[in-house]
């Protein structure tokens, strides 16, 4: 009968465990269909929004990459919260090299009960160009090619695609366990992309025609929101349409990372996603919480069939448990490599191979993530500590050092 519960304890894990490996042929499906589209007759007149506060790794190639652009018609309004913040020199001699790009620096302020990167965001909006079709948002921590705008707007010619999304791959500079701990979990949130009811707009690279903006109620939802992805992609839901995916636009985060602070950084999007999107936090933590506590009771079966034989429990069920180590590395592989063929500047098979041995390692973060985030909902995102009471209702603590906070 213990067998016989063994056996089938080891069943469910292992089929929790083939979700993410055919979630990840569904990614290769997805990018090998949507690579044979074109839409490259639809450029709707653009302004592009850019976020910034302090100067991000390879902060000059990233604004290049944009002020660079292979797109007929379009503004870029670089936005910081602050005159003296370190961003707007290295900007102004940016544009300055860049004359022929309609570019504007704007200074947003500081705005009570608004997260600094929403209230930049809107305000910019308020003050984009007035003839604009489509808006699109882009993070300063990443590197765009020539086609991004072109491949990012086109989807919005379908009427039934409410935003277009990309999304990041960290690529680790110098390297290190916490820069290549930090690609693979972020790169775990990938395949969920490729489908249509569960694909979300990614804040740092969003497209959105601008009368979808506004019939949607993005700036109301915006108004006293932390972050800006989870309510485009609730507010255009609301409305009957889609949020797309575009392979094409998955961008290069090129930047390291130790072990403490991925540990921040993973606590702190957990956090989020707990207040924003319940149900899909629900989801994860019980899907790992099953994951962790199969090689929990994997772990205490060896041992106990080593040191009490006279029980009768036999180790197999246990060490068939731990099959499902390669199944998830070999999902990772696959990840790596449908990935490289739209970044090939993410490396070659030594960093795939550093990829797929630290999944079991983001399986175990991230559930260590989601019990953090069920004991508080106090987060600090680039130096200002925010409480998250609800998706409507966000509270600015102070600064970090005003706080005592730690970095989350």
């Amino acid at each position: 009968m213990l067998m016989t519960l063994l056996w089938v304890v080891f069943g469910a894990l292992a089929g929790f465990v083939l979700l993410p490996v055919v979630g990840t042929l569904r990614f290769m499906r997805y990018v090998g269909r949507h690579g044979r589209r074109d839409f490259s007759g639809f450029t709707p007149k653009l302004s592009v929004i850019m976020p910034c506060k302090g100067i991000d790794p390879g902060f000059a190639d990233n604004v290049r990459s944009l002020l660079e652009q292979d797109y007929p018609d379009y503004e870029l309004l670089f936005v910081t919260a602050t005159e003296d913040d370190p961003a707007r020199a290295l900007l102004r001699d940016l544009v300055e090299r860049h004359r022929e790009r309609p570019t504007r620096l704007l200074v947003s302020g500081i705005q009570p009960g608004r997260s600094q990167k929403l209230n930049n965001q809107l305000f910019a909006c308020e003050r984009a160009r007035p003839d604009g079709q489509a808006l699109v948002f882009v993070d300063s921590d990443v590197r765009a090619r020539r086609t991004f705008l072109r491949e990012l707007v086109a989807p919005l010619a379908n009427r039934n695609v409410g935003a277009t999304t990309g999304f990041r791959w960290y690529i680790p500079e110098r390297g290190g366990l916490g820069s290549y701990l930090r690609a693979t979990w972020n790169g775990g949130g990938l395949p969920m992309l490729a489908d249509p009811k569960l694909a979300y707009a990614w804040g740092g690279a969003m497209g959105i025609l601008r009368q979808t903006f506004l019939r949607a109620g993005v700036a109301e939802r915006w108004d006293k929101a932390l972050t800006d992805d989870f309510p485009v992609t609730v507010a255009v839901r609301n409305l009957g349409l889609r949020v797309e995916f575009v392979p094409q636009c998955l961008l290069g985060s090129h930047e390291d990372a130790s072990l403490s602070q991925v540990l921040e950084w993973t606590n702190r999007q957990t956090v989020i996603c707990r207040v924003y999107d319940p149900a899909l936090w629900r989801a994860i933590f019980a899907f790992h919480a099953v994951y962790v506590l199969g090689f929990v009771l994997a772990f205490a079966g060896l041992i106990l069939s080593a040191v009490a034989p006279q029980a009768g429990i036999s180790a197999w069920p246990f060490v068939a448990m731990f099959g499902v180590i390669p199944i998830e590395m070999g999902a990772g592989m696959l990840l790596w490599h449908t990935v490289r063929r739209i970044l090939p500047e993410i490396g070659g098979w030594r960093r795939a191979l550093k990829h797929a041995l630290l999944v079991p390692a983001a399986m175990f973060l991230i559930f260590h993530n989601s019990l953090h985030s069920l004991a508080t909902r106090d987060i600090c995102w680039r130096g200002v500590v925010y409480r998250l009471h609800s998706p409507t209702r966000t509270e600015v603590m102070g600064t970090e050092a005003a706080s005592g906070a730690t970095r989350a």
